[in-house]
């Protein structure tokens, strides 16, 4: 494949103070990217008192939408109620061994801490973990199945004799069920009426003089060319025989469709804070706002 010019970023915008900056709409707090990651980050602020404002720049769902929808997670009560014993301890010690020093240990054990009440969050969200156990080890697992061994806890079971338990929670449902766990943060996005703007590329950031993040600037894409922009997406797909060729035009004519806009830019202000959430890992889906330092 080639590598197509696919980014719209630009280099920030830097202005002295938000009062310089004539703006076209206030929020709280910016999030980028409606996937699950940015819905998660949008209805935490949400959650914590924000108002706050998503933009994608296509329908969202993201890859989460296309993925096998698959939340790593441990001594949670979807293992509870399908009696399977875990404890953090035994997670911690697990992911330890897999990820080497990838990720700190203070990273890693807040994570495997704080994931039963992820995945509590997520139920009253209405993400469907009502499936039952699947024992085998398999890519992944059929549809009657919520819970399966998503790695390799067997072999490092026999390894170190910690026991190994299944922590591969997947949403109820047929075929991959990513589309399932996003439309349930997607229907709680709408519940809590957080707006969304669609198809609206973010084109770069506004800094002020002390180098804090005050807002953004977007590109929508004109209402004529949404239906196109759209189709131009779904064609680009992993779920469809590979095809470089065909996917690496489609990605072009998108990106020149972009750059061809006559839209006037719009820029937002955030008051407390911009979440830039397309390269937020799945563990820090819930958290990224909880712990972050950009607003609060």
């Amino acid at each position: 494949m080639t590598d197509p010019k696919i980014s719209v970023a630009l280099g920030p915008l830097r202005v002295s103070d938000a009062p310089d900056v004539r703006w076209d709409r206030e929020t709280d707090v910016i999030v980028v990217g409606f996937g699950g990651a940015g819905a998660c980050a949008a209805l935490e602020a949400h959650e914590a008192g924000a108002e706050v404002l998503l933009v994608d720049r296509f329908d969202g769902g993201g890859a989460t939408a296309r993925s096998g929808g698959i939340l790593y997670a441990g001594a949670t009560a979807v293992q509870d109620r399908v009696g399977v014993p875990d404890s953090v301890e035994a997670m911690y010690r697990y992911l330890e061994s897999e990820l080497g020093d990838a990720v700190s240990p203070a990273t890693l054990r807040r994570f495997c801490e704080g994931s039963r009440n992820d995945v509590d969050w997520l139920v009253r969200l209405g993400v469907p973990y009502s499936g039952e156990l699947f024992s085998p080890k398999v890519p992944y697992p059929p549809a009657s199945s919520s819970l399966f061994y998503s790695g390799n806890e067997a072999q490092f079971e026999q390894k170190t004799g910690t026991r190994a338990s299944p922590r591969g929670h997947r949403p109820l449902g047929e075929g991959f069920t990513g589309r399932v766990f996003f439309d349930a943060l997607k229907n709680a996005v709408e519940r809590a009426k957080i707006p969304c703007l669609t198809h609206t590329l973010v084109s770069r950031l506004i800094i002020d003089a002390t180098d804090a993040v005050i807002g953004v600037e977007a590109r929508p894409i004109a209402p004529v060319d949404i239906e196109r922009h759209r189709e131009l997406f779904a064609s680009v797909t992993p779920l469809k025989p590979l095809n470089p060729t065909a996917q690496d035009e489609a990605i072009d004519e998108c990106r020149r469709l972009e750059l061809s806009q006559q839209q006037v830019p719009v820029r937002i202000r955030a008051r407390r804070g911009v979440i830039l959430s397309p390269a937020v890992m799945s563990s820090t889906w819930r958290s990224c706002v909880k712990r972050s330092r950009c607003w609060g």
